[in-house]
């Protein structure tokens, strides 16, 4: 509710999209949790350890073959056909030669995870990879005229259909690790065929050689961000495949999925909506220092409600979401759940500097913080368990200063005031949460 009167408030003439886009978000959100609830009971932490690993260097190859043309198309303030032409052909080509490389390596990447079964796996999710890639241009096009309800069908609906039906029925059959590659490349197909055609994309084979330049110097520090972000936020599925196994890979993996559907799914209302907004009035430094405020207010506000209050209750969580088979591991659960609050000021940050094409510091910051969390990750990994969730916790405080550090210096906004919006929010959350944990430690203790 505060989030969408928030998005009304700065926009109000879209308001009818941004509900839109909230409820959207929200439906993913639940059919996400919906998919993780039922397949946790029915599949085994090994198959979903086999997911991650595999899927590694797909999506680091998806960030390279993109090289952040949607963004680019969003953030350009006139696009031609040939320009989006130019951009389609060039991802294509691009996702189709990553794709042959990836087929070919996949024994490679089957054994350095130690499971051979992971060929087969790496080669059919190459399928999904193609698709998910050249749909970045037709979604990219949505989010620049703000068709959120167009965003809604091509995301919704297909997840619906893929994940929650098939895979699940699928599952339940007995396909095991299948019903989860399945169900992955049919929701592929199924965004690129209906984004194609709520975006009313013609294509031909139109070709400019100084948009491709254009795309790639901005498309270069999108893509550069994203895949040490990527290291950053799924750091689990390079180092504990190898050095623990893919057993407690899955383990960690769904336990870490309950989080990032927290932070990810909300996260990406202020990405699609403050991106394009920013874009607009980047020239604007008066309406832009007071978006930037009202944004810090609400991003600190959701992310302090959600890690100061979801983590007491841990225990539960896991319980009602994955089953009494995972119980023992709540608290990694309880550790992670502290990660809304910098996850979601990382977002908001991270659309600002895109905004003002920033891509390349931005960049910089994300590839220290994947340092700070491979490093940890792997150091971690040695000791116990229960310090893996602290590589993620100190990676993702370092990457939100640094990124509204950047922010403050470039809108020269008042970084005082950015500071006391998130401790006065803090404070009061604080006293409003504060009689909740005493009760928790009482009927503990009890």
């Amino acid at each position: 509710v505060c989030l969408n009167l928030f998005m009304n408030n700065i926009c109000s003439p879209q308001r009818k999209n941004i509900s839109i886009q909230t409820t959207s978000v929200f439906m993913m959100a639940l059919l996400q949790l919906l998919s993780i609830i039922v397949l946790a009971r029915v599949l085994t932490p090994l198959d979903f350890g086999k997911i991650p690993a595999a899927s590694v260097i797909i999506a680091l190859a998806t960030m390279l073959s993109e090289i952040g043309i949607g963004s680019a198309i969003v953030q350009r303030k006139e696009i031609s056909k040939r320009y989006i032409s130019t951009a389609f052909n060039l991802s294509f080509i691009l996702f189709i030669i990553l794709a042959v490389l990836i087929y070919i390596s996949a024994p490679f990447i089957a054994k350095y995870n130690n499971d051979i079964s992971l060929v087969s796996i790496i080669r059919y999710l190459c399928i999904a990879f193609v698709f998910n890639g050249i749909s970045s241009i037709p979604k990219g096009l949505l989010l620049r005229k703000l068709d959120y309800k167009g965003l809604m069908i091509v995301t919704v609906a297909p997840f619906f259909i893929s994940v929650n039906i098939i895979s699940t029925l699928l599952a339940i059959k007995g396909y095991g690790v299948w019903s989860l590659v399945i169900g992955q490349t049919i929701n592929g197909i199924m965004v690129f065929i209906l984004s194609m055609v709520k975006s009313k994309i013609h294509i031909n084979f139109q070709w400019d050689n100084s948009h491709i330049k254009e795309l790639a110097h901005f498309g270069g520090g999108i893509t550069l961000s994203r895949i040490f972000n990527y290291l950053t936020v799924q750091g689990d599925k390079i180092i504990l495949g190898n050095t623990i196994g893919l057993e407690v890979l899955g383990v960690f993996e769904r336990l870490y999925k309950i989080v990032t559907l927290i932070s990810s799914q909300i996260g990406s209302i202020f990405d699609s909506i403050l991106f394009p907004i920013f874009s607009r009035i980047q020239d604007d430094k008066s309406s832009t220092n007071s978006l930037y405020y009202q944004s810090i207010w609400v991003a600190s506000l959701i992310g302090l409600m959600f890690s100061l209050i979801l983590p007491l209750f841990s225990y539960e969580i896991t319980f009602l979401i994955l089953g009494r088979q995972w119980i023992e591991y709540s608290y990694i659960l309880q550790l992670l759940l502290f990660l809304p609050f910098t996850r979601l000021l990382t977002r908001v940050g991270d659309a600002v500097l895109r905004s003002f094409s920033m891509v390349y510091q931005s960049a910089f910051i994300k590839f220290c913080s994947a340092v700070i969390t491979l490093s940890g990750l792997y150091f971690a990994s040695k000791l116990d368990l229960f310090w893996l969730p602290f590589a993620y916790l100190v990676s993702s405080l370092f990457t939100a200063i640094a990124l509204h550090i950047l922010i403050i210096w470039k809108t020269k906004s008042n970084g005082i005031k950015v500071l006391s919006t998130v401790l006065v929010n803090f404070i009061r959350l604080g006293m409003l949460f504060f009689p909740i944990w005493i009760g928790i430690y009482f009927l503990n203790n009890q």
